[in-house]
């Protein structure tokens, strides 16, 4: 199970698998939409967290 434990860069992260911008991806977090984990100074998210919010948007659209 190494997604679960795969810490992503969150901005990159978010953009990158997303397609969503910066702003959007630090209010889904501020909203606790999306679980990040700090890293000292680095904000990070978990690949799984990605898949989970995938996955409850799936849910929501169904």
């Amino acid at each position: 199970m190494q997604t679960e434990t795969r810490l992503l860069p969150f901005e990159k992260a978010c953009v990158e698998r997303l397609g969503i911008g910066k702003s959007l991806a630090w209010n889904l977090a501020r909203d606790g939409k999306i679980k990040t984990v700090k890293l000292g100074r680095l904000t990070m998210v978990k690949e799984s967290e990605i898949a989970r919010f995938i996955s409850s948007l799936e849910n929501e659209a169904a």
